[in-house]
């Protein structure tokens, strides 16, 4: 009697041990599907920064541009990885240095022009390599995906 007693304890302690572990596993995958979403967002706005970058005219991406886009930031030393920076929908568009991108409304995508590419411009009788940081940034601080994620690729173009 007494070791089905500790038998049945014994299982009893196991089974509530499962159930934690299993709890546990359940929130890691939601939370992993949460990160990888974000990330694809970010991602895919990032990509459509560089597909805008590809489709301007050279005359209007280059560093002396007159009338850059808005996301376009010209001045290297733009900050993107400082989300204060990320300015959307100011009351003066010219104050604007970032775009909410087509595939979301909490995705915005900026930006950041470079340079010459290093390497870019040794044959002076050719055109030179330009650089530019793209960004892209997901941001949902209270909806179901809630959490922040940006992504940064490289875009480099000759003209």
């Amino acid at each position: 009697m007494l070791i089905a007693l500790l038998m049945m304890a014994l299982l009893t302690i196991i089974g509530i041990s499962a159930l934690d572990i299993s709890e546990i596993e359940q929130k890691v995958a939601s939370n992993d599907r949460i990160v990888k979403k974000n990330f694809y967002l970010a991602e895919a706005s990032a990509l459509e920064a560089a597909s805008r970058l590809e489709s301007l005219p050279s005359d209007e991406i280059a560093p002396d541009a007159a009338t850059p886009p808005a996301w376009l930031n010209l001045d290297s030393d733009y900050d993107a990885a400082n989300l204060a920076n990320w300015v959307v929908g100011d009351a003066d568009p010219a104050n604007d240095t970032a775009a909410v991108a087509d595939i979301d409304s909490r995705t915005r995508f900026s930006v950041v022009y470079e340079g010459i590419a290093a390497g870019g411009s040794l044959d002076m009788s050719a055109s030179q390599v330009h650089q530019y940081g793209v960004f892209g940034l997901y941001d949902d601080p209270t909806g179901a995906f809630r959490g922040q994620s940006m992504v940064e690729v490289g875009y480099r173009r000759r003209f």
